[in-house]
């Protein structure tokens, strides 16, 4: 997949975010997982972006009940593997994705995501960013050093961060408070991203949490 293809689909995506006449009519209508996990390699943001999404977050916990993606969790994917039902980490497979990164030394000076939008739909909400080139160019890095070693991971297919999972079916009349507030939150503003970590998640109902095996720097 090219930069220019990757920038179609994520724009095709964010365009049924913006189209709120679903949950208008529908209200949310969200899906949760009992437990599920899966290891992740992700961007982290500077706490200039990350408290700023962790506050916004549990603003909207207030108004609609939903898992609320704090400082510690706010990231932006850059891919995920063997993501299923009752997941329990192993140490090996860390250890392998760590390498992968090692291997990769990715030059990251240069990445830089736009956020300017948040968006909704029945199930979540994010940010929706906007990656240059070398964000792209260091997911296909790592991508490409992965297959070379066994490991089968994914393209990123946005530049998000999730902010919220809603929790609770909510009928359109009740969240009228929540769409507008989406709409005129101000913009979060330009990120480059910290570190590149690699770890596992776990979600339930009861949160979402990132666990860093290791961190690099940038």
């Amino acid at each position: 997949m090219s930069f220019k293809k990757f920038l179609e689909t994520q724009e095709s995506i964010y365009a049924q975010f913006r189209d709120v006449s679903v949950i208008e009519k529908e209200g949310l209508v969200p899906k949760i997982p009992k437990q599920q996990g899966g290891y992740l390699i992700a961007f982290r943001h500077p706490n200039s972006i990350t408290d700023v999404v962790g506050e916004f977050s549990h603003m909207v916990s207030r108004i609609v009940p939903s898992i609320a993606y704090d400082s510690k969790n706010a990231h932006t994917t850059v891919s995920d593997f063997q993501v299923q039902d009752n997941f329990l980490p192993n140490v090996n497979t860390l250890e392998k994705l760590a390498e992968v990164i090692h291997a990769t030394k990715p030059s990251t000076k240069e990445v830089l995501i736009v956020y300017n939008e948040w968006l909704l739909n029945q199930n979540a909400g994010i940010v929706a960013g906007k990656p240059n080139k070398p964000f792209y160019d260091v997911a296909v890095q790592i991508v490409e050093n992965a297959q070379q070693n066994g490991i089968s991971l994914q393209l990123p297919r946005l530049g998000h961060i999730t902010t919220n999972r809603f929790l609770e079916n909510r009928p359109a009349k009740e969240i009228q408070k929540l769409i507008t507030f989406f709409r005129t939150e101000k913009s979060l503003g330009d990120s480059k991203p910290e570190s590149i970590d690699v770890g596992h998640f776990i979600f339930t109902s009861k949160g979402f949490e990132y666990t860093i095996h290791e961190r690099f720097n940038l």
